[in-house]
């Protein structure tokens, strides 16, 4: 399994990028400090089991849920999911840094056969950085 790792500057980038993934089938999951507060104030385990979890659209079920304001546990959510796709320390701590810096994050994990296209579309859509790993 490859691990697609995009970070995007722009809300409407990303959202179209999603939008993308979805149209070729690809299963995504957005990682930003709001959808983790929002996961974390409703008592939802941010890391689902060997799956990617829930599409990214699947925040809204939360409605007017409050969002925690524990930068911390938000940070500790987003790590715990990084560890789970193999990255060295250093590459863990790079992605923390881009997500304390308001960084958004979509991750696709696909079979290497399919990588190139999630890679483009990626791309495409305007991602400040991709990264492949595995």
């Amino acid at each position: 399994m490859t691990a697609i790792i995009a970070i995007f500057d722009d809300s409407r980038a990303l959202e179209k990028a999603v939008v993308d993934l979805n149209d070729q089938g690809f299963r995504e999951r957005v990682f930003d400090k709001a959808i983790l507060s929002r996961e974390i104030g409703a008592g939802v385990r941010p890391i689902h089991s060997p799956g990617m979890g829930p599409l990214s659209g699947s925040a809204g079920i939360f409605g007017s849920v409050p969002e925690t304001t524990d930068d911390s546990a938000i940070i500790g959510a987003f790590k715990e999911h990084l560890t789970t796709l193999s990255l060295s320390d250093e590459q863990i701590d790079n992605y923390i840094n881009h997500f304390n810096h308001e960084g958004k994050f979509v991750i696709v994990k696909v079979g290497s056969a399919e990588a190139e296209q999630a890679i483009g579309i990626l791309r495409e859509t305007n991602a400040s950085q991709v990264n492949r790993h595995g």
